[in-house]
């Protein structure tokens, strides 16, 4: 599996882990390899220290839905795309989207990927 998806995927778990305690150490989520963590890590504390004006975004292009009945594993998901699509300008959209729908497959409902996929299509920054 490649570094930068691995750290996806880490980072992923700990906003899960997260958003279920609110007290998440990113290193206590998982064996951590030498390749995948500081990218995760960066990831990680990049949201969570940006969190609300995230929301905001999120939030801006939710039609006829609020953000809090976005279930956890989406809401993380979206978290951690959005976030990067803000400050990792060197990381295209697509890729970012094409991530996202993967971790939605792997971790999410049947449904997940295509909510996923529309909300952040939708998101012009």
């Amino acid at each position: 599996m490649e570094p930068r998806h691995k750290g996806r995927e880490l980072a992923f778990k700990a906003l899960y882990s997260w958003e279920l305690n609110k007290s998440t150490i990113f290193a206590d989520i998982t064996n951590i390899d030498n390749e995948s963590s500081p990218f995760g890590e960066d990831l990680f504390t990049g949201v969570i220290g940006n969190i609300e004006y995230i929301d905001q975004i999120l939030s801006k292009n939710l039609v006829n839905w609020h953000i809090n009945r976005i279930n956890k594993i989406d809401l993380s998901i979206l978290r951690l795309s959005i976030y990067s699509l803000i400050f990792l300008k060197d990381i295209p959209k697509v890729i970012t989207i094409n991530e996202a729908i993967n971790i939605s497959k792997d971790y999410g409902t049947d449904q997940s990927y295509k909510f996923v996929n529309g909300i952040l299509d939708s998101i012009n920054i």
